[in-house]
């Protein structure tokens, strides 16, 4: 039990120490300190804190009876060293340095590379580290070289967590495609592995440009900064940021490798839907001449200074050889030609692919019109009369063929010229 004011020692007893400009000077005896000049404050090993010498007196007074002069005079008041005190300040200095040097080092945040992540990434990743200050996470993102994993960087040194949404079009990655994605992740030690995947849009995860909304809460301190820091504040940030084991320069490149293969693609798409348009262009306008030429050709029947069995063998040979096969073959290159433009992918197919029928139908009736005349011719004679009026029937409906030949024609000559196509 330490000493009370009552428990006093002797007034000869060298125990007491006068607290003199933040330094101790004695041990001296009560007496003793009563000689010197300017004592305020004292103290004695086993006293729990200095007390006023005037407390010290009154106690003194009170207890012991007041005794006679010292016999010997007080020894003369010695000064400590003139070194100690500054010894002393400059240990208490080398204390305080190292304590503020130990606790900045223990504040310094450190970053370590996890074993998966492309050195590359990483030393990009350190950079963005260093050049921050604010806790908060970083416009960053690091991907796996399988692209089967990915890491957010947080300033932050506490424990967080994270729900991250990635959403990219389909000209600002590699698929072509809309890729969603949502993943969920914890952090440690500044890092956040983002794991449980969830794919709104897509199959995978495709280099290219993310647009990133990163929601990070519920953060807790880690270690010995529970008993002193504060939770970090709820965020929520957006950044655009690319996605690409290879880095931003080597996704630049490929995006535009990548263009430059559509744009020729487009190119030839557009040059074979320019070429389908002039093909159905030609082909009407070829089947218009031809039914112009099969109906001059049936006139010749007209000619009375042949028999008219000679004139329809004649006409029918000449028919069979001149326009019965092309009329056939036609209608198969036709088909033929429209299979390959359905392999095309280009806006607007579907409407060049409606004119195939079109122009079948109308190689057809041009030969239908000239089997039932000749099939009539070859049946039974007719009169002059009656020829004249089959010829004139027949005229009329070749003219119709046209008029509807050179219709289309027109209307795809407009289409492959028009400025936006």
């Amino acid at each position: 039990m330490l000493p009370s004011i009552g428990d006093l020692p002797d007034r000869s007893e060298k125990v007491w120490f006068s607290i003199e400009d933040g330094a101790h000077a004695g041990p001296f005896s009560y007496e003793q300190l009563r000689a010197r000049p300017a004592v305020r404050l004292v103290w004695a090993k086993g006293w729990p804190a200095s007390l006023p010498f005037e407390t010290l007196k009154e106690a003194y007074a009170e207890v012991v009876p007041p005794l006679p002069a010292a016999e010997e005079p007080p020894p003369p008041l010695l000064s400590p060293p003139a070194g100690r005190r500054a010894r002393a300040m400059l240990f208490a200095a080398g204390v305080i340095s190292v304590g503020i040097g130990g606790a900045w080092w223990f504040h310094l945040p450190k970053l370590e590379r996890p074993a998966e992540l492309p050195l590359m990434s990483f030393r990009e990743a350190a950079i963005r580290f260093a050049a921050s200050e604010r806790p908060l996470p970083l416009p960053w993102i690091g991907v796996r070289a399988d692209y089967g994993r990915l890491w957010l960087l947080d300033r932050s040194s506490q424990s967080c967590r994270f729900e991250v949404t990635l959403r990219s079009d389909p000209k600002q990655n590699l698929s072509g495609q809309e890729v969603v994605v949502q993943a969920r992740g914890v952090s440690f030690d500044h890092w956040v592995p983002l794991e449980r995947w969830e794919y709104g849009a897509g199959e995978r995860l495709w280099p290219g440009r993310y647009r990133l909304t990163v929601v990070r809460r519920d953060c807790l301190p880690q270690g010995l900064r529970r008993w002193w820091q504060a939770p970090d504040p709820a965020a929520t940030l957006h950044f655009e940021l690319p996605v690409s084991a290879g880095g931003a320069a080597d996704l630049e490149r490929r995006l535009a490798q990548r263009r430059i293969e559509e744009d020729r693609k487009l190119r030839r798409a557009r040059t074979a839907m320019t070429e389908g348009w002039r093909d159905i262009e030609e082909k009407c306008r070829t089947l218009a001449a031809i039914s112009l030429q099969i109906e001059q050709e049936f006139q010749l029947l007209l000619n009375r200074k042949r028999p008219w069995p000679a004139r329809v063998k004649e006409v029918v040979s000449r028919y069979t050889l001149r326009f019965g096969g092309f009329l056939t073959n036609f209608v198969v290159k036709n088909d033929e030609d429209f299979s390959r433009l359905a392999q095309v992918e280009r806006e607007g197919k579907t409407a060049l692919l409606a004119e195939q029928p079109r122009v079948n139908q109308h190689a057809k009736r041009i030969g239908l019109l000239s089997m039932t005349l000749i099939e009539g011719l070859q049946k039974s004679p007719p009169s002059y009369v009656q020829l004249q009026k089959r010829l004139a029937t027949l005229s009329k409906d070749l003219a119709i063929v046209r008029e509807a030949l050179e219709l289309q024609a027109r209307e795809a000559q407009q289409t492959y010229t028009a400025p936006e196509f």
